[in-house]
């Protein structure tokens, strides 16, 4: 009697890619709904966007319906479509994450210049003021200035913490006041008044371009500018000025460069990134082995041979300019950017923060330390936890040697690094979850669906999951937060490391018993990590009514 195993296993892959090509033809109205649902719960004009909503998935199903009366000029019909669909998207993104920026910079330009914006974007426009007097801002404090008047104004920092750490230090690097000095300065010849985010709405839009340039399809074209434009988490913080939109407009630069195969250039304004914020850091040594292997580079000494190369293209733009600040004062320097954000300076950034999501929470409620001033190792950790994982990533890269692998072990070396980080907020999960949209929207469409190396529920966990997470309330919601947060974090990883077992990936399982009972495990595993995200977010959506 035949074995009937494969003829099994053939109709479950059928059926699976069948699925899959079901959840990406629509995937542009799926994140856009989850988007939609959540960032505009507390909004009044939320009932006229759920309208606009319900028109684009009315567009969106003509196309595909059956028999309609458009069937027989369907790619005709389909582009018609798709135009409505963006022009509908662009209209919410401007009522959800354009407008109420532009508002708070008039309310903020008509009252006190500490209003109406949060301290990151005030600290950078007070540091370049600082720069434009031939001041050394990371030797300098913020007392006396509008961020310290911002701070008493909002009747302390956090707890017993009655003074914004930022007073102390200036924990940005380099090229983001390099950057502003010009428009700063452009700003004030000709309307008077300068503001910071002025910038990073620019980068809004570029990032916005950038994402309709660099998916593949409509549905994928449209569903990474929703994503990217409507992030849940991430639109609160293009509101009050935090820096995240313009390293990942410079990121998207880097992608869109490389794909128009100018990988020199690519790599200069990665090297600006990296004198723009760490964040870029994780990104650099993908990247490298991703060009050494376009390069012809077959062997790991033929790939080293060629990231020598590779190098000076992206170290000379950052030591440009970093180095005349280590020059100026190198221990304010560190301070300032290494010692303020790992606790070995003083008056260094708290544990856990305003509303943290990592692993800090858990050190905290086991009292591991006294206070949320002391320090911790948490940079030991991050060294312990990272080391092996970049190898594994690096390692398994020679498998899948695609920019959605690349930008998928960044997103999840990132997060790891943020999550075991002496505080992860909000904004860096925001980032990381568009590196997440990035990763699995801009590789080109394949009927496997291997060319998106995160799965369609991972994508809705990582847009639905952090902003429904309890987090400022007390320290018990915090270790719930760091406890969801860290079954995301293990979901992301079982995406992107996989199967070990996989016939593209180096084989571990030694016989094939051994591999089918490996493949089960990993069907509970993931099974176990879906039901525990789903069962957290019915509840929550159930409980803050949405």
């Amino acid at each position: 009697m035949a074995n009937p195993t494969p003829h099994i296993t053939s109709l479950r892959l059928a059926t699976a890619r069948h699925c899959m090509t079901m959840v990406y033809r629509f995937v542009d109205g799926l994140v856009l709904t989850i988007c939609l649902l959540v960032v505009t719960a507390p909004m009044p004009e939320r009932l006229w966007l759920y309208a606009l909503l319900a028109c684009y998935w009315l567009c969106a199903a003509l196309v595909t319906m059956t028999g309609s009366p458009i069937r027989r000029g369907r790619s005709t019909a389909g582009a018609i479509s798709a135009w409505i669909r963006a022009v509908i998207l662009v209209a919410i993104i401007g009522i959800v994450s354009v407008w109420p920026t532009v508002e708070a910079i008039a309310a903020r330009h008509h009252s006190r210049p500490y209003l109406h914006v949060g301290d990151s974007a005030l600290q950078v426009e007070l540091a370049t003021r600082f720069l434009l007097q031939g001041r050394d801002y990371y030797a300098l404090t913020y007392f006396h200035t509008e961020l310290e008047r911002q701070s008493l104004a909002s009747g302390g920092f956090l707890g017993d913490i009655r003074i914004n750490p930022a007073l102390y230090h200036t924990d940005s690097l380099p090229f983001q006041e390099e950057l502003t000095v010009p428009v700063m300065l452009a700003a004030r010849a000709t309307l008077g008044w300068f503001d910071e985010r002025f910038i990073y709405l620019a980068c809004f839009g570029l990032v916005l371009i950038l994402a309709s340039m660099l998916a593949a399809t409509a549905s994928r074209r449209l569903a990474l500018v929703a994503g990217l434009g409507l992030n849940p988490i991430f639109v609160p913080f293009l509101i009050g000025g935090q820096n995240d939109v313009l390293i990942l407009a410079e990121i998207m630069g880097v992608l869109a460069l490389v794909r128009y195969g100018r990988y020199r250039t690519a790599l200069v304004l990665l090297g600006l990134a990296l004198a723009t914020k760490e964040t870029s850091l994780f990104l650099a040594p993908y990247l490298l082995l991703w060009l050494a292997e376009r390069s012809g580079a077959s062997t790991w000494r033929e790939r080293l041979r060629a990231t020598a190369v590779l190098l000076p293209w992206l170290l000379v733009p950052a030591a440009l300019c970093i180095l005349p600040f280590i020059v100026w004062n190198a221990r304010a320097f560190f301070d300032s950017t290494v010692g303020f954000v790992s606790g070995t300076a003083a008056h260094a950034y708290p544990i856990r923060g305003l509303g943290g999501f990592g692993f800090a929470n858990v050190v905290l409620d086991l009292h591991w330390v006294r206070s949320m001033t002391d320090y911790w190792p948490f940079s030991a950790l991050q060294v312990g936890c990272l080391l092996p994982l970049i190898g594994l990533l690096l390692y398994r890269q020679q498998a899948y040697r695609t920019l959605p692998a690349v930008l998928a072990a960044y997103a999840m070396t990132l997060f790891v690094a943020d999550y075991c980080a002496r505080f992860c907020n909000g904004s860096f999960i925001a980032f990381i979850v568009a590196i997440v949209l990035l990763a699995s929207l801009t590789g080109q469409p394949e009927p496997s669906g291997d060319a998106a190396p995160f799965c369609p529920e991972f994508i809705a966990f990582a847009l639905l999951v952090p902003p429904l997470t309890p987090v400022f309330l007390n320290l018990s919601n915090a270790v719930v937060a760091a406890l969801v947060t860290g079954v995301l974090l293990v979901y992301g990883l079982v995406n992107v490391c996989g199967a070990p077992w996989r016939a593209e990936a180096p084989p571990l399982a030694p016989c094939t018993k051994i591999g089918h009972i490996l493949t089960r495990l990993y069907g509970y595993v993931r099974l176990t990590l879906v039901l525990s995200l789903l069962s957290f977010s019915a509840l929550r959506l159930v409980t803050v009514g949405l």
